[in-house]
């Protein structure tokens, strides 16, 4: 059983007032850990938390356009929306992973973590992320639950690497990908293929070529390679 997160209580005992200068977005946003956590389970809705800095030159880019966005805004209303000082809030960005910013996570309604952004995210960037999740929000957080476990299920692992690499959090995707492979006396073929491809078409885009060919020589199912020997050939 996903043993539950209860990061208001856990984490962010120490927190308070994120400390930043108000943005250009700042009225969408709290300021104060406790309450945004507090607000999202009571409301069930998912949390997004936008981590940034006093110096961060691309968090200011996305007060001037992003966080003005008429639709964006339209959109975090379905959302608890937190804005984190990652210089002074260190328990929540350790919990997250942070340290690079902007980085924009937006996680279920107890803390599980469903997709991890990293670096300036233009509007219409944001506003694919907020009504893909939104929209399959229930299967979402189910699949962030599983990843919350030591030993969560494969199939959901898989499920939620491959939505963190369609929308661009490759980092997140790698590590899901490779948590799943750990588990191949888990796995059916179907699952370790996809797994698999996954995370060689990451290695490619890193110009890691030799695990990539490995993964692909690795495919159970030999014909779902050639999407991936095109870009192999070219990988150096």
């Amino acid at each position: 059983m996903p043993v539950p997160i209860r990061v208001a209580l856990a984490v962010t005992a120490a927190l308070g007032a994120s400390g930043l200068p108000a943005g250009a977005g700042s009225e969408l946003f709290l300021h104060d850990a406790r309450e945004a956590f507090a607000a999202a389970e009571k409301s069930g809705r998912p949390i997004l938390i936008d981590f940034r800095t006093t110096w961060c030159v691309a968090c200011r880019e996305m007060d001037r356009s992003t966080w003005r966005d008429e639709e964006v805004r339209k959109l975090l209303a379905r959302y608890v929306a937190l804005e984190v000082d990652g210089d002074r809030d260190v328990n929540l960005t350790a919990r997250y992973g942070v340290d690079a910013y902007p980085t924009i996570v937006i996680a279920a309604s107890d803390g599980a973590p469903i997709l991890s952004l990293l670096g300036y995210q233009d509007a219409p960037a944001m506003r694919a992320h907020l009504e893909e999740v939104a929209e399959s929000y229930r299967d979402l957080s189910r699949w962030a639950h599983e990843a919350e476990r030591r030993r969560g299920d494969p199939t959901a692992l898989l499920s939620l690497a491959e939505f963190a690499r369609r929308h661009g959090a490759s980092d997140q995707a790698e590590e899901l990908y490779r948590r799943v492979l750990r588990r191949r006396r888990d796995l059916g073929a179907e699952t370790a293929d996809r797994a698999r491809i996954g995370l060689a078409s990451i290695l490619i885009d890193e110009g890691e070529c030799r695990e990539a060919r490995k993964l692909a020589g690795d495919l159970q199912d030999g014909s779902r390679a050639e999407p991936l020997r095109e870009r192999l050939a070219r990988c150096r």
